[in-house]
């Protein structure tokens, strides 16, 4: 009578981002090198991080992770 499940750790959900790499997302906040934006990916935002200035409304390329966050390119 009481509900038992399975409880996966952060490690595990942070693999599930590497999927992310190469797909296409949109900057919702300005980016900057030195202080996150705020992306648009599949209908949820996302901490974003760029090595150059992206502008809001930009197209980009997720490249990579850093825990939740996600590192973009401009396309």
């Amino acid at each position: 009578k009481v509900f038992r499940g399975h409880a996966s750790g952060a490690a595990g959900a942070e693999g599930n981002l590497s999927e992310f790499i190469g797909e296409r997302a949109v900057v919702k906040q300005a980016i900057t090198p030195k202080l996150p934006g705020k992306i648009e990916f599949h209908g949820s935002h996302w901490a974003a991080t760029a090595d150059g200035n992206i502008e809001e409304g930009a197209t980009v390329e997720i490249i990579g992770q850093n825990n939740i966050t996600l590192k973009v390119k401009a396309i």
